[in-house]
């Protein structure tokens, strides 16, 4: 099979524990483009969080972001799709998670706000690499759809957030998890997937001919979306079950294996 398209999840797939990309997987990379393969990256974080990496890399095709709401150029800065969370639902959820004392971020015009600076929201920075704005209430500050809404807490506080999320909105919310201790809400209109399949479309590069990497359960949309779906090894047992190939972990420069392998030397 000839590839032309790579969409590469970030945290805990490109990057490694140093949430940096490896000399080899840049150059292997570099390679794979130069084979006339397009790259991307299809990732929950913001626009502006990823544009740093998309720049190392020098690519030069929208890139997919906050678990597919946002699709961005990411030389021209166009937007192509957005999606974001309906008003009266964030407003719902702001609700819930208020009651239960759970730190809260709310993204908006790829900006993060939240109430207070604490150490969630430094904990969320640290990894993200962007500064989070205070706002006080929430639920007075949201006056338009936000792009995304992430919970941080420990995992059972949010699987009961998530569960009570379900009791009030059903199917209406796209929840998914990113981190063990991030709960991610977007529109159920979008995913990974989904905006994956909108690029491939725009791109006229059929489904077959896309390779998609993830290591968490937000990347299984775009892994079961693509011809060739791979997991990295350090993605729980279950999303690995879920794809086509499991790759070494983003320690092991996985990545950069399974595109030489499949891409470069043109394996199977």
């Amino acid at each position: 099979m000839q590839y032309r398209l790579v969409a590469m999840d970030m945290d805990g797939t490109l990057l490694n524990e140093k949430l940096e990309i490896s000399e080899r997987t840049k150059e292997t990379i570099k390679k794979v483009k130069e084979n006339k393969v397009q790259v991307t990256l299809a990732t929950g974080r913001m626009y502006c969080s990823v544009l740093p990496f998309a720049q190392q890399l020098g690519l030069s095709i929208p890139l997919i972001t906050y678990n597919g709401a946002l699709v961005r150029d990411s030389v021209t800065g166009e937007t192509y799709y957005h999606e974001p969370v309906p008003w009266e639902y964030a407003q719902q959820i702001i609700q819930l998670v208020q009651a239960r004392n759970i730190h809260l971020n709310v993204y908006l015009d790829d900006k993060l706000y939240v109430e207070t600076v604490n150490s969630r929201a430094d904990f969320y920075a640290s990894i993200a690499g962007v500064k989070p704005n205070p706002v006080g209430d929430l639920a007075v500050f949201l006056q338009k759809p936000p792009t995304k809404m992430l919970a941080i807490a420990e995992e059972k506080q949010l699987a009961e957030l998530a569960k009570a999320i379900r009791r009030l909105l059903g199917d209406k919310i796209e929840l998914t998890k990113s981190h063990p201790q991030f709960l991610e809400m977007i529109s159920c209109k979008v995913s990974k997937g989904q905006a994956l399949r909108v690029l491939a479309e725009k791109l006229a590069i059929k489904q077959e001919e896309v390779i998609a990497f993830g290591d968490n359960y937000n990347d299984l949309s775009m892994l079961q979306y693509a011809g060739l779906g791979v997991a990295m090894a350090n993605a729980p047992v279950d999303v690995q079950e879920q794809a086509d190939l499991v790759a070494l972990s983003n320690r092991e420069e996985g990545v950069a294996g399974i595109l030489e392998k499949y891409v470069l030397q043109g394996g199977e």
